[in-house]
């Protein structure tokens, strides 16, 4: 009985305290299930990548579909969070989203609650195909195969690398895979392996060169080695024939269906789980010419580290603008071959406090290994660590590597017009760059600019360094030193809340609307003047029918003649409610554009919105005043 008693007592206790114990920590969390299908078919896809992030916090909690395509989160806090899948051969795609480039609806959680209807459909991508022959209808082996998109950039039209490359095989063919739906050129480029060898062995020194790239090295050659007996200096070549020893010629890619010029690339238009075969191309042999020149500088700067590029003008861009760089012999000679005629700019960069860059080895590695063993190993090293991953060669042409380096640059600057004749003669001076002072005016205003910055992005001409920022000073003021030649865009951060450009002028010139093109030492000061009078301007998004349309990408574009300004350029995404709010906006009047698909900053392009100029929305934007304009939604 006293157990009988004792026991009944404990199984009430526990039951008390069962009654009186807190939740658990994950009855306040939430859940979600989900599908993830092929766009289109419906068909479920195992093994996708399902991530969900929160919006408010850095959490991320991820699952892996089955092989029925479904997916389970659990332990999820309540709040806003995002949704994201990926999968292989599929395009990237958040939770709601209406279009590649926008953002998806987040996920909005209450404690407990659990989400069981999320679908996720995506789109599959696609491929194109074909074979590469060369000029004599024989397979193209290594040729480099890229796919190319068009894009903008401060209101021109680029192609420029989609990220996708193949190789062809032994039998010319390739196949460019996971290519997002939509339109692209193909180009081919052939890579010609890099010429290796022994070009000098003067007292017993072994130097090794590529044609490849700007690097030298040098071993001499030990463990008896005989060093041959001193040989008289060769003659120097007739004026005209002299060949800087480290030129490469630049690269002429071949566009489909088969032109150099990429303006005139055919368009393949790649839609959703598409393989787009017969993209077939033949090499041609394209007539080219060898520009040749000479790098001078003042008395005590070595020539021989400078580098000299070659970039084509052309509004129409492909990746780096960098067309052939060479870099310069003892003398500051420079030979580039395999130039189709054009507009260029020819620059040479030299880094004053930079080292040789001939690697010099001793007699050996101490433990009896050949100094020449050790320079064949330094050469393929030094060659790898001057090129990217695209190719382009980077610090031993004087790259962003040389300029992190340290050291005072020097600087030359040509424009230059290409025929079909080579051309001689050239010479690049060498001097420093130039100094650009600044100011931030307010107006009175005293707004507090401690945080601004401004930035200048070089346009079209290539040094192959980057652009030192501005130093900061009192007063508002702010210097730019040693600045190359070049075109510039004057763009300015980390301004106050509602706060804005008025403009910018170097004495007389503005430099928002028409760029910052420094061609010669600048007279005056950079004045950029700072208001806060910026207003608010709500936009109400409507599809044809006139209801709310939600996740369409919205922007707001100043009338002529303001439409180089792109600084003054808005765009955003409509909420689910189909509104969006545009705060600090320049007072003056706009156009107010919304698209249901659009590339981006396709609207910067003049040609583009010229199209589309009677079907935006007008808005007048005050001083701190308050607007609204309602837009459709421009289809398909």
């Amino acid at each position: 009985m006293t157990w009988f008693l004792s026991s009944t007592l404990l199984l009430f206790q526990a039951q008390g305290a069962s009654q009186n114990a807190p939740a658990s920590p994950d009855a306040a969390r939430a859940a979600i299930e989900g599908i993830v299908v092929r766009l289109g078919a419906g068909t479920p896809l195992r093994g996708a990548e399902v991530t969900l992030q929160s919006v408010e916090a850095s959490t991320v909690l991820s699952a892996v579909t089955d092989t029925a395509g479904r997916f389970v989160l659990t332990g999820i806090a309540p709040g806003a969070h995002r949704l994201r899948v990926d999968r292989q051969g599929f395009v990237s795609t958040d939770y709601g989203q209406r279009a590649p480039d926008t953002p998806g609806t987040p996920l909005i959680l209450a404690a407990g609650e659990t989400r069981d209807d999320i679908v996720v459909a995506m789109t599959p991508t696609g491929a194109i195909t074909g074979r590469v022959q060369d000029a004599f209808g024989e397979p193209a082996v290594n040729a480099r195969v890229q796919a190319l998109r068009f894009g903008y950039r401060d209101g021109q039209r680029v192609l420029s690398s989609a990220g996708v490359t193949a190789v062809t095989n032994d039998l010319g063919e390739y196949r460019l895979f996971w290519l997002e739906p939509g339109e692209y050129a193909v180009s081919v480029t052939p890579s010609p392996p890099a010429r290796t060898g022994v070009i000098a062995v003067p007292d017993g020194v072994v130097t090794f060169a590529s044609t490849g790239g700007s690097v030298r090295v040098q071993g001499r050659v030990s463990r008896g080695a005989v060093p041959p007996p001193p040989a008289p200096p060769p003659p120097p070549p007739p004026p005209g024939e002299r060949t800087a020893p480290f030129g490469f010629p630049g690269v002429v890619p071949l566009y489909y269906p088969g032109t150099t010029d990429p303006a005139s690339a055919a368009l393949i238009e790649l839609g959703p789980g598409t393989d787009y075969p017969g993209v077939d191309m033949r090499l041609v042999d394209t007539p080219t010419v060898t520009v040749r020149g000479r790098v001078v500088a003042g008395a005590g700067v070595d020539v021989r580290n400078a580098t000299v590029r070659l970039a084509r003008r052309a509004t129409v861009g492909v990746g780096n603008p960098s067309f052939g760089m060479a870099s310069v012999d003892d003398d500051g000679v420079f030979e580039i071959v395999g130039v189709v005629p054009g507009s260029y700019d020819l620059t040479a960069v030299q880094l004053v406090a930079a080292s040789d860059r001939v690697v010099r080895l001793g007699d050996g590695d101490g433990d009896g290994e050949p100094a020449v063993a050790l320079a064949i190993e330094g050469l393929i090293t030094a060659l790898g660590a001057v090129r990217g991953r695209d190719g382009e060669l980077l610090g031993g042409l004087g790259g962003s590597a040389g300029a992190e380096a340290g050291g005072e640059a020097l600087f030359a600057r040509m424009p230059i017009e290409i025929g079909f004749a080579d051309v001689d003669g050239v010479t690049l001076t060498l001097a420093p760059g130039y100094d650009l002072q600044g100011r931030f005016l307010d107006d009175g205003a005293d707004l507090d600019l401690s945080a601004a910055r401004v930035e200048l992005e070089g346009r079209r001409v290539a040094y192959g360094i980057p652009v030192p920022p501005a130093r900061q000073g009192e007063d508002q003021t702010f210097t730019f030193e040693n600045l190359p030649p070049s075109d510039y865009i004057v763009r300015v951060n980390g301004l106050p809340e509602n706060a804005y450009v008025v403009e910018a002028r170097l004495g007389s010139t503005d430099v928002l609307n028409g760029g910052l093109d420094l061609i010669s030492e600048p007279s005056g000061r950079l004045d950029i003047r700072v208001a806060a009078t910026g207003g608010r301007l709500d936009v109400a998004v409507v599809d044809a029918a006139g209801d709310p349309a939600d996740g369409r990408r919205v922007v707001l574009i100043p009338n002529p003649p303001r439409r180089q300004r792109f600084d003054l350029y808005r765009a955003a995404v409509s909420d689910d409610s189909g509104v969006l709010r545009f705060t600090g906006v320049a007072p003056g009047d706009y156009k107010v554009f919304a698209w249901e698909r659009v590339d981006t900053d396709a609207w910067q392009d003049a040609d583009f919105i010229r199209i589309y100029e009677n079907q935006g929305a007008t808005a007048r934007v005050e001083p701190l005043g308050f607007e609204s304009a309602t837009v459709r939604v421009i289809p398909d």
